[in-house]
């Protein structure tokens, strides 16, 4: 987000259109953001969900602005635009993932009678669709790099818990060679 900040900030981009759309956006994400943080801090797990809703949805903005948006797309607007955005999304969606399931345990929620590890495993799954149809749809690899990385640090949080370790480990290879595919592709 600092490559972003100076980016946008600098004066051959006042002008530019896409950075213009972007910005309301940002800000409401900005806040989102803030506000989980305090509203998590807090432990005011009921709100977070409130906050994150609206950072990821701010989030999928500026994404289509950014990616949808005509106009010469420069080396700067990718290293500085695009792939920050495609990163931080990536981010806000293992980690809306991850809220809801922590709010569901703050509720007590059952599981449909699943095991916690079982239950970890069928949202990798899920996480791991979204990444498939970002690399199909939308060719971002950064996007997917996020997943792989946050499903290796689950692996090896609970190498202890096979289904969870090995669940996770797969489907980073999953997302891993879909990486490669799509890099083939794109050569």
């Amino acid at each position: 987000m600092f490559a972003y900040a100076i980016f946008q900030a600098l004066p051959a981009q006042r002008e530019d259109e896409r950075l213009a759309r972007i910005a309301p956006y940002y800000w409401l994400a900005s806040i989102a953001n803030s506000t989980w943080i305090f509203l998590w801090h807090y432990q005011v797990f009921t709100l977070t969900i409130v906050a994150m809703g609206t950072l990821l949805l701010s989030l999928i903005a500026i994404y289509q602005v950014a990616k949808r948006s005509t106009g010469i797309e420069s080396r700067g607007f990718r290293w500085a635009v695009l792939v920050p955005f495609s990163i931080y999304l990536g981010w806000i969606s293992v980690a809306t993932i991850a809220n809801v399931s922590q709010l569901l345990f703050f509720l007590e929620w059952d599981m449909w009678g699943l095991s916690a590890e079982l239950w970890t495993g069928i949202m990798l799954v899920v996480a791991t669709g979204l990444g498939m149809a970002m690399l199909e749809r939308e060719r971002d690899i950064a996007f997917v790099l996020v997943l792989i990385w946050a499903f290796v640090g689950i692996a090896v949080a609970h190498a202890d818990v096979m289904l969870v370790a090995t669940s996770a480990w797969v489907v980073s290879g999953v997302l891993g060679l879909g990486v490669l595919v799509a890099a083939v592709i794109r050569v």
